[in-house]
């Protein structure tokens, strides 16, 4: 009985072991171009593979985040109020890793079309 009881204890283990979530630890900095203040951005991770799921994260100050993520694919998208967002599509997250740093640029994306006289300042943007 004592042998029965040992091996379903350690089937169990198995078991649980293979079933519970794997984690990545993603962690990473983002600015915001010509600031010293970068806290606030959004880092959205949206999940794309059933394993994964959708959380996000904010920055301090100096424009750092860390967020813990169960492995899978994920669309992430940096963004912040009056700032261009930015998009990376489908990212690979199984290890633990530091993203590359991403800067945001001030002001919303331009999107021209149709016929145009003169010229384009900022201001008039």
């Amino acid at each position: 009985m004592k042998k029965v009881t040992i091996s379903l204890m350690i089937i169990l283990g198995i078991i649980l072991s293979l079933c519970a979530d794997r984690i990545a630890t993603v962690d990473g900095y983002c600015y915001l171009d010509g600031e010293t203040n970068h806290a606030g951005t959004k880092v959205l991770f949206t999940a794309v593979t059933p394993s994964a799921n959708t959380d996000s994260t904010y920055t301090d100050e100096e424009g750092y985040f860390l967020i813990c993520l169960s492995e899978g694919i994920y669309d992430i998208e940096y963004s912040h109020e009056g700032w261009q967002s930015i998009n990376i599509a489908e990212e690979l997250l199984l290890n633990d890793s530091t993203f590359e740093t991403v800067t945001l640029l001030y002001g919303l994306p331009l999107d021209v079309s149709g016929e145009i006289n003169g010229i384009l300042t900022k201001s008039s943007l």
